[in-house]
């Protein structure tokens, strides 16, 4: 019996390896057909998620300075420099609210709360107060959408190894238990061990989040 989990083990590992060479070859071609130099911009990807995909599935946390500025260009705040101050304007009727994203709306709330309440602008550095109410949110939805777009996925295929661990977990159960709550727990693990897999594992970059970093760091 001692075999089983060890057998079970064994499977999985296997499963995670012939799945994830394939995309390391293609991620390395990827890789090899972006231009060592470029000279604009690659895209008009949302900074957040430039960011997640720049560290490689997490955000950094200049990537927050980044949505600031990109704010500032789309005209949602105002920034100008005052001597060794930076003073922000929040411009209370936004024309473009409906292209907003989750990362935005943190950031501006974020500044907002930090404005003077008699002018109404925010004078730093810092323009907003700590991080740690709103960055696990601003991480969450910018992971999301560098996902959303292809750029992220969880290290882990869950998929895949669920898969396997289902058909490991009916034959193992089959072959040597008859009982039908045995049987039943077996297939409960099976499909709760990728899920715990996919969480603890973290994410890493697709082949073409692979490319989109190599571009933006030419940029």
């Amino acid at each position: 019996l001692v075999a089983v989990p060890f057998g079970i083990c064994v499977v999985i590992g296997l499963a995670i390896g012939l799945v994830t060479r394939p995309r390391r070859v293609r991620a390395e071609v990827a890789r090899a057909h972006v231009p060592a130099v470029l000279a604009e911009p690659p895209d008009d990807a949302d900074p957040a998620v430039v960011g997640v995909v720049i560290g490689r599935g997490r955000a950094p946390a200049r990537a927050v300075a980044a949505t600031a500025l990109s704010l500032a260009h789309r005209g949602l705040i105002d920034l100008h420099e005052v001597g060794d101050r930076v003073v922000v304007s929040i411009d209370p009727t936004p024309s473009d609210r409906a292209a907003r994203t989750a990362t935005d709306d943190l950031v501006l709330q974020a500044i907002a709360s930090h404005a003077d309440p008699v002018t109404g602008d925010v004078v730093g550095p810092p323009i907003w107060r700590s991080v740690d109410d709103w960055w696990p949110a601003y991480v969450e939805d910018a992971r999301a959408r560098a996902i959303e777009a292809g750029f992220v996925e969880p290290r882990i295929p869950m998929l895949g190894v669920m898969v396997v661990c289902v058909l490991a977990a009916t034959v193992t159960a089959i072959a040597l238990f008859w009982y039908t709550l045995v049987f039943i727990g077996f297939i409960l693990l099976a499909i709760g061990i990728p899920h715990l897999l996919a969480r603890l594992g973290g994410y890493r970059l697709t082949p073409r989040g692979t490319a989109e970093r190599a571009r933006w760091l030419a940029f």
